[in-house]
């Protein structure tokens, strides 16, 4: 498709360019034309809240070589002509600039969109569809004055053609795609001055290739301003959110605007999620002045929220409680927090469309364990094992735990208690009991206990993992087939210092037998600025997820969350070369505190983490998401 911008920048730089001698040029095809179709109607999706995710290579000197471009519908600007379509790009191919694209279809063509108040437009598939055949869509020439002296030095022409062909498939990141119309469009720039008697001209080339119900898929474009192999910068689909179609890795969903942390110093809630097997609650503390309150929305597969509110309120607040933690029992959203007023642990019921069921104070689970605790929930489709870890005596950390029924209250004589060093802690439920995790960072090991559905630890201690670093954090634990898979986040050094880090795992079966005699990478590339790390399971598969500092390297915008998967089935796993993906405007401030948490959906996974932004420009904190889905095959 042209990019109207685009064809701006292309002249002035075709321009330049064929006054230093560059060549190129179109010409005539004589091939007889096969009819592909009457209109291009099966090739363009116009959806209000469609979202392309594209991932880009740039093989350009100067230009990023790797950025992920979301593509979004915007309103068309006040006054543009009706029926215009406003597709807005984070990066454009051409100059890696945002970049806005108004377009409609007007019954047979696609149309792109030169002057939005009277809808001037150009086909960027012209109709009918003939295969094989060049046709001139654009073609205008102005007068130029080289010297500014009011007197015409010569002639610059901009000549666009397309030429339109078919291919069976086309396969991309977001998956296999058939019926694939291919439009390959030339733009030549031409520069006459006859009293030089010069004349020159520079072409660029953009292919594009659409799939029905989807619309562009594969974007190339052939820059004559660089030398081959150095001139090519092409974009792929990598995810796909529409009414008719979700796959691949779609960025970019703001779940929780403005959580609430202002523009003080401290960070608001750490979020935590659950899914009902559809939907995905996603719930945060948001700190607003002298009250606390424990928020929550739930999102559907497609990302838009279906209901978002508050799901305890303390009415006042002695301190800032960060963490929570969710689950779903079979029938309703169980959520978790301590209450900042008195330090008790409160639960509250949600049901899947959004009805709080308890009390907005929260229904008291447990005694006082301090807003510094930890928290983490499984349930095992009835009741949820909720544990936390209470910093006891202000010298110690301890883990215990709970079960609680569906009715949100504590199961008598099924608590326990276990020391344990500083560290998070994450549950997770498979077979017929639990497992919970923690680390130590200071000593860089891992631990877990198994818990039995009723309540009994099947383990006297921590039993310990070695992690092959001096400082281990990060606990995550998830379902596998062989029993649980646990990862943790390995440090070559103190993780204040900003040292390398890699994310390794280990399976442990159901008896507690650690299956794998060597610690098994889930990303064994050691990479520095990564904070936190997020990791599910389902019978899709495994999934893990982190985020990474964005203020290392600005120009990365691809790289501030990133994602790997591994099959579901026995034995170590072998997770695939993780994915880079943006995800909304980049705000270049250290995001330490992203804390990010992902969760299994059907056939789909959630990742969700805390952008924590302190300045006067962006006073607000908020959790974002990524959804990432399997690949279609179309």
């Amino acid at each position: 498709m042209i990019e109207t911008r685009s064809l701006r920048v292309l002249a002035i730089a075709g321009l330049f360019a064929g006054l230093l001698g560059a060549c190129g040029g179109g010409g005539g095809d004589s091939t007889p034309a096969v009819p592909i179709a009457d209109t291009a109607e099966a090739w363009w999706n116009q959806e209000a809240a469609g979202r392309w995710a594209f991932t880009v290579t740039d093989t350009r000197p100067g230009l990023a070589g790797s950025r992920v471009n979301l593509v979004t519908i915007e309103p068309a600007p006040a006054g543009s002509a009706p029926g215009i379509v406003n597709f807005v790009h984070s990066t454009g191919l051409v100059d890696g600039e945002r970049m806005e694209e108004p377009r409609f279809f007007d019954g047979s063509a696609i149309q792109a969109v030169v002057d939005l108040a009277t809808g001037e437009a150009y086909p960027e598939v012209p109709a009918p569809l003939l295969a094989d055949v060049k046709t001139t869509i654009y073609d205008d020439s102005e007068a130029i004055d080289f010297d500014g002296d009011g007197v015409t030095d010569g002639t610059l022409r901009l000549l666009v053609t397309v030429a339109l062909a078919t291919e069976a498939s086309r396969t991309v990141p977001a998956g296999s795609f058939s019926n694939v119309l291919r439009a390959r469009t030339e733009i030549t720039v031409s520069v006459t001055v006859p009293a030089l008697a010069y004349s020159d001209s520079v072409t660029s080339s953009l292919t594009t290739w659409y799939a029905p119900g989807v619309g562009p898929i594969r974007r190339e474009y052939v820059d004559p301003l660089f030398s081959a192999p150095n001139n090519v910068a092409y974009e792929e689909l990598s995810g796909v959110s529409l009414a008719a179609v979700k796959a691949g890795t779609v960025p970019g969903f703001v779940v929780l605007d403005a959580i609430g942390a202002g523009t003080d110093s401290g960070i608001a809630g750490i979020p935590a999620m659950a899914s009902d097997g559809s939907n995905v609650l996603i719930v945060s503390n948001k700190e607003a002045g002298a009250s606390d309150t424990l928020v929550g929305a739930i999102m559907a597969p497609d990302g838009t929220r279906l209901w978002q509110g508050t799901l305890v309120d303390d009415g006042s607040s002695n301190f800032n409680s960060l963490y929570a933690a969710a689950s779903f029992d079979g029938l309703n959203y169980q959520v978790f927090w301590v209450r900042p007023s008195d330090g008790v642990l409160v639960g509250q019921r949600l049901s899947p469309s959004g009805t709080v069921l308890g009390p907005l104070a929260g229904t008291p689970v447990g005694a006082p364990i301090g807003t510094s605790a930890r928290l983490a929930a499984a349930s095992d489709g009835s009741n949820v094992l909720l544990v936390w870890q209470r910093f006891a005596n202000g010298t110690t950390w301890v883990t215990e735990g709970q079960l609680i029924d569906r009715n949100g209250q504590a199961i008598p004589a099924t608590s326990f208690s276990l020391a344990t060093g500083e560290a998070d802690v994450s549950v997770a439920r498979s077979g017929a009991g639990y497992l919970i995790a923690r680390a130590s960072p200071q000593g860089g090991t891992v631990g877990f206990v198994r818990v039995s559905d009723t309540g009994v630890l099947l383990d006297a201690d921590w039993q310990e993992l070695a992690g092959s670093g001096p400082f281990a954090t990060d606990p995550r634990v998830t379902a596998h087939p062989d029993g649980f898979l646990v990862g943790w986040t390995s440090w070559a050094s103190s993780p204040n210092a900003g040292i390398t880090n890699t994310i390794l795992s280990r399976r442990i079966a159901f008896d507690g037998n650690v299956l794998d005699a060597a610690d098994v990478a889930i990303d064994a590339n050691p990479i520095s600025g990564r904070f936190g790390f997020a990791l599910t399971g389902s019978g899709q598969g495994l999934f893990a997820g982190w985020v990474k500092d964005l203020t290392l390297d600005p120009m990365q915008t691809a790289d501030r969350a990133r994602v790997a998967r591994a099959p579901w089935a026995s034995g170590a796993p072998v997770f695939g070369t993780p994915g880079s993906y943006w995800y909304t405007t980049p705000a270049l401030q250290p995001p330490p505190d992203a804390y990010p948490v992902a969760v299994a959906a059907g056939d789909r996974y959630v990742m969700a983490w805390l952008e924590n932004l302190q300045s006067a420009a962006t006073p607000s904190d908020r959790v974002v998401a990524t959804i990432v889905h399997p690949p279609t095959a179309r």
